[in-house]
């Protein structure tokens, strides 16, 4: 074939660095709000691809178990509120679009300079 790259997944490979830094780049899907493998990755300086629609975002990890104590801590021990614009809307809430619009730009997908 003629086509200049060829997509590898993890599993194809020996899962070492010394592996991984002969990419030119990786594609990550993000399924959690923080990958190791994404750190490990920009820490090598590793061109990475992510899907840049939001939908792409809503995270399927089952923290909904912490929902509840988000009603009952919404400010830190020292009574300052914690960072979160929205009353209305859980940062656990992991099916609500408005959530994960909200809570990504926490996440250090977005944070980071790249």
């Amino acid at each position: 074939t003629s086509y200049p790259y060829r997509f590898i997944t993890r599993a194809m490979t020996d899962k070492k660095f010394s592996t991984f830094a002969q990419f030119r780049a990786v594609l990550l899907w993000p399924y959690d709000m923080d990958l190791i493998t994404f750190y490990e990755f920009y820490g090598m300086n590793m061109p990475i691809f992510m899907p840049s629609h939001l939908s792409k975002y809503i995270f399927h990890q089952g923290h909904g178990a912490y929902k509840y104590r988000w009603n009952e801590r919404k400010e830190h021990e020292d009574g300052t509120p914690f960072e979160w614009t929205n009353e209305d809307v859980s940062p656990f809430d992991e099916t609500s679009p408005a959530a994960a619009h909200l809570i990504v730009g926490y996440s250090d997908y977005f944070r980071y300079p790249g």
